[in-house]
């Protein structure tokens, strides 16, 4: 196994694990943690076409579930075929039924 090999794996592995540690609900920074990116990144996102989040009418919080978020994320992922690629079918099987 060469060292490319073992920093993907150990990035799979790093990905699985923050995804179980989401909260059934998670917040905005909760995403911003997950995806390593700054609170008004995760803002700009959550406006993006797909983003599963509702924001009721006369309330400020945004209401994030989990599961979509993830199904969504991993979609997004497979769709790529960015630097999250070498990640295995079974670790985003693993992802999207952690702690649903």
């Amino acid at each position: 196994m060469d060292i490319f090999s073992i920093i993907e794996e150990n990035a799979a592995n790093e990905l699985v694990q923050r995804a179980a540690e989401l909260p059934v609900q998670p917040t905005i920074m909760d995403i911003a943690n997950f995806l390593g990116v700054s609170r008004s990144t995760a803002y700009k996102l959550e406006h993006s076409d797909g983003f599963p989040a509702i924001r009721l009418q006369g309330f400020r919080r945004l209401i994030i579930s989990k599961k979509l978020f993830l199904d969504w994320f991993l979609k997004l992922l497979q769709e790529s075929g960015g630097e999250f690629s070498f990640i295995s079918q079974e670790a985003l099987d693993s992802m999207s039924r952690k702690d649903l």
